[in-house]
């Protein structure tokens, strides 16, 4: 199949992938694009460079523009299938810059989304505040940036509850033009969801992807840690901040939010 792009003038080529996955960053994306692409025949971009970190910060304040970065570098765009979790968090111009293209959402527990991020960059989850030392080793990584995903005055943790919610808010605003993924459905069955979800795009089922399904597409996190032992305190904060949303999705509290 041949990449889904048009050269129409000199220096004016147009991306348009036939689908983008979306979803906040650790919550399976990468597993389910790179699966559903293998299964459909389709190529396929996983993580775009050019819009992380502070660079896809930019894009979501209003500093850029994403049809300026597609611009610049059409190429990662101009595959079948694309997935950049970033995308998520403005997807307002995704769709403005790609109206052609289908939209999946991939959602997450907001517990093992946050325990997994913070595992990503061997971070505890139980501490108040970070220490000078942790963040230190953060650099310029915007993962626990208040002044990016909300949450003034909350601990890190509580900025990585505000920062799901902040995904979910984006998939709420266009829920109506986003295929929903729950990560838990696609752990219970992998081969069955994928199925639907292809089917369910318009995309036939042509590749075998049986020796794939168990294939660690991104690193994992220790996930025989327990959510109270993992976040100690900081669980009823996680909880509290995303709780309304979790029931949307059918993720139960563990324990009595903290007031």
């Amino acid at each position: 199949m041949k990449w889904p792009w048009r050269r129409r003038s000199a220096g004016d080529v147009r991306a348009v992938p036939e689908v983008i996955v979306l979803g906040n960053q650790k919550s399976g994306t990468s597993a389910v694009a790179s699966l559903l692409a293998d299964l459909g025949g389709r190529t396929k971009t996983i993580d775009i460079p050019a819009l992380w970190e502070r660079r896809g910060a930019e894009v979501m304040r209003g500093d850029r523009a994403l049809a300026d970065v597609v611009r610049a570098d059409p190429r990662p765009f101009a595959r079948c299938l694309v997935k950049e979790p970033m995308m998520t968090f403005f997807l307002d111009q995704v769709r403005e810059v790609f109206p052609g293209s289908k939209l999946v959402f991939v959602v997450r527990d907001p517990r093992d989304n946050a325990r997994s991020l913070l595992n990503r960059r061997e971070l505890p989850g139980h501490l108040d505040e970070l220490t000078d030392e942790l963040r230190a080793g953060l650099g310029e990584r915007i993962t626990v940036d208040p002044a990016v995903w909300g949450g003034a005055g909350e601990n890190y943790v509580g900025v990585l509850g505000h920062r799901w919610n902040l995904a979910v808010e984006n998939w709420r605003r266009h829920r109506e033009a986003c295929r929903l993924v729950r990560y838990e459905d696609f752990l219970a069955d992998k081969l069955g969801c994928l199925t639907a979800l292809a089917r369910d795009l318009g995309i036939e089922p042509i590749g075998d992807v049986r020796d794939k399904l168990d294939v660690q597409y991104q690193p994992r996190g220790n996930r025989a840690v327990s959510w109270p032992d993992f976040f100690g305190p900081n669980l009823a904060r996680l909880e509290r901040i995303c709780g309304e949303s979790m029931a949307e999705f059918g993720y139960e509290c563990a324990r009595i939010p903290a007031p």
